[in-house]
Parts: C-alpha cells; structure tokens; sequence
C-alpha cells in the first residue's frame, strides 16, 4: 500500500498525456529490469547490451543505473554484514585452539630443554662412572 501511494504521490497531476507518459516509462523501468535480470542470471552479455540500449534510448536509463546501484549496495552491505559475522564466530571457535597450540609450543620448548638437560647429565654420570671404574681398574693393576 505504501508503494502505491508513493507512485501515486509522484505521479504527473498537469496532463492525461504526462500520465499517460509516466506509466510507459514506469512499464518499460519493469520490463527491462526483468530483461537485465534474466539475462543476469543466464549469462547473456548481448542481452544485457541490448536491454540497456533500449532503456537509453527511452530516456530511463538513469533510473534503472540507480535501481542498480543501489540493489548492489544492498548486496554489498549484505555480504560485509555475513562476513563480519563469520569473523566473529571463526574467532570463536579458533581462540582456544590457537591458544592451546601456544601453550603446546611452550611445553614442546621445556621438553626439549629438558631432554637436552637430561642428556648432558647421563653424559656426565657416564664420564664419571667411566673414571670411577678407570681408577679400580688402576687400583687392581698396583
């Protein structure tokens, strides 16, 4: 109801022939937007051309740039508005896991310190119990 009432409100009120006019322009606004859409969603590239030929040449190319325009703002709005809340729940869902890898990369760092010293000890106990049986065996021989 609020659309008919606003063309109704935008329409012509000096002349049957502008009225007349106005809804021409308005039918071919709705046939070459179906036109556009099709040819859109088929693909058709000499379609399109020939439908936004026809709108220029009729005097509502203008009205169909800004219908265009602002369908794509929508879509555009629309789209930043999906992936701005798949960022937020990918951050929801990646937040543990990347902390749980930092906390694992830290445990990994202490293990290998830990092995590293681990091994030099066992290196050093084997020294030792090398010289210790070293000197028995020095001990025997005198």
């Amino acid at each position: 109801d609020s659309m008919i009432e606003s063309l109704v409100s935008r329409m012509p009120q000096q002349s049957r022939e502008q009225y007349e006019h106005f809804f021409l322009q308005l039918s071919f606004i709705a046939s070459t937007t179906t036109r556009l859409r099709n040819a859109l969603e088929c693909g058709s590239a000499e379609t399109v051309e020939e439908a936004l030929e026809s709108a220029e040449n009729v005097g509502v190319l203008p009205y169909l740039m800004k219908m265009a325009v602002a369908q794509a703002d929508t879509e555009v709005r629309g789209s930043h508005e999906s992936h701005e809340t798949w960022l937020g729940s990918t951050d929801e869902c990646m937040a543990p896991l990347l902390q749980s890898q930092a906390v694992n990369m830290v445990n990994q760092k202490a293990l290998a310190r830990s092995n590293d010293l681990l091994g030099g000890r066992q290196q050093h106990n084997k020294e030792m119990a090398r010289n210790v049986m070293m000197g028995l065996a020095d001990a025997n021989e005198k």
